[in-house]
């Protein structure tokens, strides 16, 4: 039995124990995320129906009553880019981390975004020098696609960021004029 639960939040209910957790990974890990915690205080947070014809989701991975990790999942507005999504915000608190938290949560949303019709693709972005994010998203199937030399700066230093991509159907990828 896994030691923890993976479940859309639900907002209002949900919304401390999130703004929580992100305000912790922004602190921790701020070279990681492109948002810092005033940066992340100044907007509010957009939260829309949670089923499985929404455009975004944030999910929520549960040691009891505790959220240790989030992933977020947005499907792009524009008519010409619907066939793509993003994966975004992931974060697991370091008390849960190498508990396979961060897999799940992954998974969840790879699952997810392949019921949505007509979504090809997901995309992502990582910092560059995240070398266990990259060794997981790698091992679900996502590739580089390339690298932003010096993509944020903070507090003096610069920070790379790499995109991943992952295709739903590899196989629709490769047709001709596809």
């Amino acid at each position: 039995m896994a030691e923890f639960t993976i479940r859309p939040l639900v907002f209002p209910a949900d919304e401390p124990a999130y703004t929580a957790l992100r305000t912790d990974g922004l602190t921790r890990l701020p070279e990681c995320f492109r948002v810092t915690p005033a940066d992340d205080a100044r907007r509010p947070l957009r939260w829309a129906a949670y089923h499985p014809t929404a455009d975004e989701v944030i999910w929520g991975a549960f040691a009891g009553a505790a959220l240790v990790g989030t992933v977020g999942f947005v499907r792009e507005p524009l008519d010409k880019m619907r066939h793509k999504g993003l994966l975004r915000g992931m974060y697991v608190h370091p008390k849960a981390g190498r508990r396979g938290v961060g897999r799940a949560l992954l998974r969840e949303a790879i699952g997810f975004a392949r019921q949505l019709p007509g979504l090809e693709q997901i995309l992502l972005t990582l910092v560059a020098t995240n070398a266990p994010a990259r060794a997981l998203y790698a091992a679900e199937g996502f590739v580089s696609t390339g690298i932003e030399p010096r993509a944020m700066k903070w507090q003096g230093r610069y920070f790379d960021e790499e995109t991943m991509l992952l295709f739903l159907h590899p196989e629709a990828a490769s047709e001709p004029g596809r």
